[in-house]
């Protein structure tokens, strides 16, 4: 895969939770792409979501649906992934989000991933072999790392919901001498996208009144 600077160290190994019910799907990743990550397994949705509230993870692998056995002769499709997905962006905005799934339909995948529940698609199976998914990962988790940093810069400054107006200031400047432009004015401030949503979320800004009217 060939990252740049990337000597396959463990302390520049990206954290990935694959959540699915198939072990043998963790394993395949960390056959395939065990040099530049740390994949963690999770079965289902609640699992995942304790693990993530407790440790940090850079992208979640997530699947889309999860067969749950209600006896030994019976079981059910359970499809829980869309919703982890969509609590994964809201409650940690840094991660990547990447989808995949073998028993619904290709473009219900590209369905969530266009929904802006995920960063990113792939079909289970070509994920472990394909050169690429393991490119996105890489810059999904690279990103996340990025942003987190930027973040915590921020809060080292005092840049937050808590710190006078500091924050406030800030943001609104940067909309006003950007229209608007969300990625321009995170760019203005060094940060993401993600956290720049955030901050904005959390001091009740509301970007719409800065952005100027075309034509």
């Amino acid at each position: 895969m060939g990252a740049s600077g990337d000597s396959g160290g463990s302390a520049q190994r990206r954290r990935v939770l694959i959540v699915d019910d198939e072990p043998s799907i963790c394993l395949s990743f960390r056959l395939a792409l065990g040099r530049h990550f740390d994949f963690e397994p999770s079965p289902h949705p609640e699992h995942a979501i304790q693990r993530l509230q407790s440790e940090e993870f850079d992208v979640a692998v997530v699947d889309l649906c999860y067969v749950i056995r209600e006896t030994d002769r019976s079981m059910r499709i359970e499809h829980g992934g869309e919703e982890l997905c969509r609590r994964i962006k809201r409650e940690w905005p840094f991660m990547g989000v990447v989808v995949m799934s073998g028993i619904i339909a290709p473009g219900e995948v590209i369905g969530v991933t266009n929904a802006a529940c995920a960063d990113a698609c792939f079909v289970k199976g070509s994920a472990i072999t394909m050169e690429n998914p393991g490119r996105k990962m890489l810059e999904l988790a690279d990103a996340a790392r990025r942003n987190r940093s930027a973040f915590a810069g921020r809060l080292r400054l005092g840049l937050t919901p808590h710190s006078n107006d500091t924050a406030r200031e800030e943001i609104v400047r940067s909309l006003q001498e950007s229209s608007g432009n969300v990625s321009v004015a995170a760019e203005a401030l060094n940060i993401g996208r993600s956290t720049f949503y955030k901050l904005v979320g959390e001091l009740g800004i509301e970007v719409e009144a800065y952005r100027r009217p075309t034509g």
